[in-house]
């Protein structure tokens, strides 16, 4: 067994794989293997990481017989990577210096109060083929306690690098599954941040291949946005529960770091300090975003109950699963937005007025 396990999910990646085993295979840190996971790609994704695993003593591939989306993908990472000392996930259009593994692992087994290891890196950008660098996104934790650590990936944390580092795989396993949600990559950092310091290399070694929409922190707040804009205007009034599931990305985003920190490992006092202290800084840092989209929800809500109003029928278990998913809804906007007690008062009296339409 290889001291480091590095899980690769991997979907239509036939034009991205060759640079990305070819990255794998030449690092310097050789007590390693990779693991593909496939989701049924369309492409000659399959075909490659057979080929390689076969050439290869270190490649290895596990296949899914149909597409159960990334996040899934996600999930059997987490719960197959258990049977080494170290774990990593990496994205397949990713690339690696020579000496990234090595200089990584050179600070984990130096110092183990470091969970988690990566480098920061560059962005680069198809199709204009430019670079960025965002030395401010970069988090090292060490020197802080686990408060002031989860706060600093909070506070700052716009670049998914660390995200696809190197964690000690007891810590790796303590860690909550992906979260389907705007920023689940931060939700997932600021957990391990909790139980390990979060160390980078001085030097950038790590390169993300990155649409031109996606570029900067600037960039995802814009392609979020955009995002969200999309759905509304894209949601039928029939699309209930499709619109419930869409319209909040950055509520989503606050509410998804408390929901995680109600579950981690930590102490009931710690608890309660850090969610206060992660709203505050979410609804401070995200503010413009979280007041428009709460209205664009409401509008939405606003909406739908009265097409549900108009309803010939409507089964009462999908009319009681509605209600309960707006009501939680409802409760986002009362928790990380602004709106007036008063009017969330009112669509709250309007759902629970709301019965089954014979």
């Amino acid at each position: 067994m290889k001291k480091l396990q590095i899980h690769v999910p991997v979907y239509n990646e036939e034009k991205n794989l060759p640079k990305f085993i070819d990255s794998a295979l030449a690092q310097t840190f050789r007590d390693v293997d990779y693991i593909f996971y496939d989701n049924n790609s369309t492409d000659k994704t399959l075909e490659l990481i057979h080929n390689y695993s076969k050439n290869y003593s270190n490649c290895f591939y596990r296949t899914s017989p149909k597409n159960t989306g990334m996040i899934d993908q996600y999930f059997r990472v987490v719960y197959s990577a258990r049977d080494s000392e170290f774990v990593g996930i990496r994205s397949a259009n990713d690339l690696m210096s020579d000496t990234y593994l090595e200089c990584v692992m050179e600070l984990l087994e130096t110092d183990p109060m470091i969970g988690l290891a990566y480098s920061h890196g560059k962005s680069f950008t198809t199709g204009d083929e430019t670079w960025s660098y965002m030395s401010e996104a970069k988090i090292d934790t060490r020197g802080k306690n686990k408060l002031e650590s989860a706060l600093s990936v909070i506070s700052k944390y716009t670049e998914p690098f660390s995200f696809w580092g190197v964690y000690r795989s007891d810590i790796f396993s303590k860690l909550q599954p992906y979260r389907y949600c705007h920023g689940g990559d931060h939700i997932f950092i600021c957990e391990a941040a909790l139980y390990g310091k979060i160390a980078s290399t001085d030097e950038a070694l790590d390169v993300r291949i990155v649409q031109p929409s996606q570029v900067g922190y600037a960039g995802i707040q814009k392609n979020s946005q955009h995002q969200m804009e999309e759905n509304s205007r894209s949601v039928p009034p029939e699309s209930l529960f499709y619109g419930l599931k869409h319209l909040q990305p950055f509520s989503d985003l606050a509410f998804g770091h408390v929901e995680m920190i109600s579950m981690a490992l930590i102490s009931e006092i710690e608890k309660y300090q850090l969610c206060e202290l992660a709203v505050s800084i979410l609804k401070k840092r995200f503010k413009a975003h979280i007041d428009y989209e709460n209205q664009v929800l409401l509008n939405f809500l606003d909406h739908s109950i009265n097409h549900i109003e108009k309803l010939s029928s409507i089964p009462q278990s999908v009319l009681h699963l509605w209600k309960s998913k707006a009501h939680k809804e409802i409760e986002k906007i009362s928790f990380v937005g602004d709106v007036p007690f008063e009017i969330l008062a009112s669509y709250r009296d309007r759902l629970n007025k709301l019965k089954r339409v014979s």
